[in-house]
């Protein structure tokens, strides 16, 4: 038997539940954000049956950050890899106008590895949920970004951002080689973002030993641009893709200003997808 409640002693059941000895999982829906719940569960053979044991479970989304509750004055935490995850519950209109900010170095090698180990990181936002928010990097890095994505559009730590502002951050893969942390996607792709439009970008800064490569607007910052200001940005990588840049792949519009990149850029003349 599964019984939830949003009181401790159960003195009011919510829902209760009789399940079978083949179930391993069991949905539970119209639970409301920002509330507690707590779940006990109790098993019955033909000997008997056992104690209730007890789970609490909070819905609200805070609970995924180390701390913080999205506000400018206090922007939600993100202290590991998991706390990059969580940003894909506020992409859309969901998460626009949210605060988040980086409080330490973040290593995503071991993170991508395990759950990412084919196609690398997952880009954050795309074109039906961009991401909308304000991320402050405050001179903290991400390190050890791979992606291979060679079909994908809008490939980066972010995929696609709208009217989002990211400060402070940087993005830095070091290896020993030009193939072992590589940026690999389709159009539209960028260390910090495959494609960015409208908000602001200052201070940002990426850094890959490795190539950058792609089809059409590439670039060692930002693929596809038309943020309307991105300034004091750098940018230091090997660049590879039929339209490309060593900062920005495609500038649409927008303010360009006090940013500079570092590194090679080679065109591609007959670019495909499998390179």
């Amino acid at each position: 038997m599964l019984e939830y409640s949003q009181q401790n002693n159960f003195s009011t059941i919510i829902q209760s539940f009789i399940l079978s000895a083949s179930t391993r999982s069991k949905k539970i829906v119209n639970l409301s954000p920002g509330t507690l719940y707590y779940f006990r569960i109790k098993a019955k053979n033909t000997s008997g049956e056992s104690s209730f044991s007890v789970i609490q479970k909070n819905t609200d989304q805070r609970s995924c950050f180390a701390g913080g509750d999205g506000t400018s004055a206090n922007p939600y935490q993100i202290s590991r890899a998991e706390h990059l995850e969580c940003l894909r519950d506020f992409l859309g209109n969901s998460g626009a106008g949210v605060y988040f900010k980086l409080m330490n170095d973040i290593d995503l090698a071991s993170h991508i590895s395990n759950n990412y180990p084919i196609d690398g990181w997952l880009p954050i936002g795309n074109e039906q949920n961009p991401f909308m928010g304000n991320f402050e990097g405050d001179l903290w890095a991400i390190t050890n970004v791979t992606i291979n994505r060679p079909y994908q559009d809008n490939v980066g730590l972010f995929g696609v951002t709208q009217n989002a502002n990211i400060n402070g951050l940087a993005i830095i893969n070091r290896a020993p080689n030009t193939t072992a942390l590589p940026i690999k996607g389709n159009n539209n792709v960028g260390m910090l973002a495959g494609k960015v439009n409208g908000g602001i970008i200052v201070g940002c800064f990426t850094f890959n030993t490795s190539m950058i490569e792609g089809i059409n607007n590439v670039g060692g910052l930002i693929g596809n641009n038309a943020a309307e200001v991105i300034n004091a940005c750098s940018s230091r990588s090997v660049i590879f893709g039929r339209t490309a840049g060593g900062l920005i792949g495609l500038h649409k519009s927008g303010l360009v200003i006090n940013n500079y990149a570092q590194g090679p850029v080679f065109p591609c003349q007959a670019c495909s997808p499998s390179y």
